[in-house]
């Protein structure tokens, strides 16, 4: 019955998060481009990124998210280019998305850039579990937009962003007081930085803002320690103590490595420090390819 109880909140929870984007990856300093579209192309720098994140509740499995995020740079030309897709999963409650991206990159000094970045998604939802499960399967779709802009250079980098800027909004085809997305604005920003410590071994610091209208700050502030910029060993912490927020108030532990200095395989360990969270734990896996470093090879970018 517990069990049981714990699913029906999660599901009701999930359906919030999808709805104001808030759900995030542990690693989400190295999942920029979900946060701001301006990142696309940045720092002369074609990749694929691929997340795999397991929600834990009550020891077991309840939700799994995968991420798959493709950038492409075009710098003869300042551009930019984008695709991600994302899937969600809660029981019988799913949701993917698929979003294009425009960034356009303007150098502003050595090494300096300013970007600004367009993003539109399109989203499907579907569910057979939404307050009665006697209710016969829920799909619906929305598209969305977001915007975002970026300084960075190779020592620090300060972005924003405003998503939901369609505020799209899907009722409960049944009348149900709690719709299927919220179509709340969010706010973003995200910002980091780089500080040497000896030849071999630097400190990076990343901070995230999160603001919606009528929820309090949510942030998440990360440290990662980086040997050689082959072995990176950080913690973070994520506050986002409000009912649309799966993860609300975690202590997040993150390990990468770099391999052949193109690869770079990353985990990530979540415990919610939460009494009221429905989250017990959380894993997380990732892999990221560049395969295109213009300018600069990949041992030498701090952040993208």
């Amino acid at each position: 019955m517990y069990k049981a109880y714990l699913f029906l909140i999660l599901v009701c929870s999930a359906i919030s998060a999808v709805g104001q984007q808030d759900l995030q990856t542990i690693q989400f300093m190295s999942d920029k481009l979900n946060v701001n579209p301006a990142y696309a192309g940045a720092n002369y720098t074609s990749k694929v990124t691929l997340f795999d994140n397991s929600i834990l509740g009550n020891e077991t499995q309840l939700a799994s998210n995968q991420v798959a995020r493709g950038t492409i740079k075009l710098f003869d030309k300042g551009v930019g280019l984008g695709l991600g897709i994302e899937s969600f999963t809660v029981g019988t409650y799913k949701s993917s998305e698929i979003g294009a991206i425009y960034a356009y990159h303007i150098r502003v000094g050595d090494d300096r850039f300013v970007s600004f970045g367009l993003e539109g998604s399109f989203r499907t939802i579907r569910t057979s579990v939404f307050f009665d499960p006697l209710q016969p399967p829920i799909s619906a779709s929305q598209v969305e937009a977001q915007f975002g802009g970026l300084y960075y250079d190779q020592s620090i980098y300060v972005g924003f962003s405003a998503q939901n800027l369609f505020g799209s909004r899907i009722e409960d085809p049944f009348g149900g007081r709690r719709p299927l997305t919220s179509g709340k604005r969010l706010y973003r920003s995200m910002f980091g930085a780089t500080f040497p410590i000896s030849d071999v071994s630097e400190i990076q610091p990343n901070v995230q803002l999160a603001y919606a209208v009528g929820s309090p700050l949510g942030y998440d502030i990360n440290v990662m320690y980086v040997w050689n910029r082959t072995f990176s060993a950080g913690l973070s912490y994520r506050f986002a103590d409000f009912r649309e927020s799966i993860a609300r108030n975690n202590i997040d532990f993150i390990f990468q490595y770099n391999v052949g200095n193109r690869l770079t395989i990353g985990s990530g360990l979540s415990f919610p420090q939460s009494s009221t969270s429905v989250q017990t734990g959380g894993a997380e896996f990732s892999a990221t390819w560049v395969w295109s470093a213009q300018e600069r090879p990949h041992e030498e970018l701090p952040f993208f």
